[in-house]
């Protein structure tokens, strides 16, 4: 299989409704060209994305928000709680910022699995993106830190491997959770 080819089934894996036709069209155009395949295949590329932001905007909108509520509504509070009232001897005193928001990150990774089932990759992807960017701009802006973060204490690349694993992780968790709570509603339905 050519990668032109592949780049059409990207772009058409997922056709929001009303552009079927549409997709149907620029398929059997890209099936007779015989030069420009591949910036034919961009381009419908390029017409699927947009497609999708229109039709799931509100989706889009969510993955950035749950990442900056769960920092400024969760993460913050909670480390100004602990460093206020922890005595420094203590071992809950260590804690690290990096660790709970990465956990915390997870929950609205395993709401989303729940409520997206059918965009696992995509909502992982897009979730470790908002957060690696949160991180970078709160470290760059508040904490005038211009240098690079390290992601939970660990070497370049693999705290954002780790970030990604996980969001991962939990989006899939989420959806196998949705799953097998829809059956189980579906079985007490026909019960």
């Amino acid at each position: 299989m050519d990668l032109s080819r592949l780049v059409m089934k990207l772009a058409f894996r997922r056709v929001p409704a009303g552009r079927e036709d549409w997709a149907h069209a620029m398929q059997a155009e890209f099936d007779v060209l015989r030069k420009g395949r591949m910036a034919w295949a961009m381009g419908c590329l390029w017409a699927s994305l947009g497609w999708d932001l229109r039709a799931n905007a509100l989706y889009w909108l969510a993955l950035p928000v749950s990442i900056v509520a769960v920092e400024q509504w969760v993460s913050t509070p909670l480390f100004s709680w602990l460093v206020s009232h922890c005595p420094p001897e203590k071992a809950l005193c260590a804690y690290d910022p990096y660790y709970a928001g990465s956990l915390e990150f997870l929950v609205p990774c395993m709401i989303f699995g729940l409520c997206r089932p059918d965009r696992i990759v995509t909502t992982a992807i897009a979730m470790a993106l908002c957060k690696l960017v949160y991180i970078y701009l709160f470290f760059a802006f508040a904490m005038h830190n211009h240098s690079y973060v390290h992601i939970m204490n660990m070497p370049p690349v693999v705290g954002e491997i780790v970030v990604l694993t996980g969001g991962l992780i939990a989006v899939t968790t989420g959806a196998f959770l949705g799953q097998g709570g829809r059956q189980i509603v579906q079985t007490l339905r026909h019960v």
